[in-house]
């Protein structure tokens, strides 16, 4: 189980800083930490925009089906101006009640797009955080040396009789043993 991604967020509370300090402790790349930070703001942006995407989406949906109730005409098939296009996410509903139905329903298809080509980009964003995350070890203790190698491990503790090991026998020996 590798670290929780709240750790990397200092708006949620977390210190990246704790892990850049583990991570330079091990004697491994400390950059991989502002990877992490970078997918994963880059995935809460493009969570934010899908949230925002399918909310424009039922907007439209809802001005079309209370235009169906109180049984409106579709109105004219004239194209929606470009700026309103470009826009899509920033409509309001005065801006929508302005537009007939046919006109809104031509929406439909940009967002539906747009919605695809976000979630593709939001899984490839939380593919390559957690691709990262994985690569970053358990934070590190502040009493644990920083050394490459064992030699410089200190005993915290001890349990039961500690006996040096015996040299081990060679062949002769231990078939002489036997008998």
């Amino acid at each position: 189980m590798g670290l929780d991604i709240l750790l990397f967020r200092e708006d949620a509370g977390g210190n990246p800083d704790i892990v850049r300090e583990s991570q330079r402790r091990r004697h491994k790349d400390v950059e991989l930490v502002d990877v992490v930070i970078h997918h994963d703001r880059e995935w809460r942006r493009l969570t934010g925009l899908l949230d925002t995407i399918r909310k424009a989406s039922n907007n439209i949906d809802r001005t079309v089906d209370a235009r169906k109730k109180a049984k409106e005409a579709d109105g004219t098939s004239d194209p929606v101006p470009q700026e309103l296009i470009d826009s899509i996410l920033e409509l309001k509903e005065e801006d929508l009640a302005k537009l007939s139905v046919n006109q809104l329903k031509t929406f439909k298809p940009h967002l539906k797009e747009l919605e695809k080509q976000t979630t593709e980009g939001k899984a490839e964003q939380e593919r390559l955080r957690d691709a990262a995350l994985n690569r970053i070890g358990n934070i590190v203790h502040e009493d644990v040396p920083v050394s490459k190698n064992e030699d410089d491990n200190k005993v915290l503790r001890t349990w039961g009789d500690i006996e040096k090991p015996k040299a081990p026998f060679n062949h002769v020996d231990l078939l002489t043993a036997l008998g």
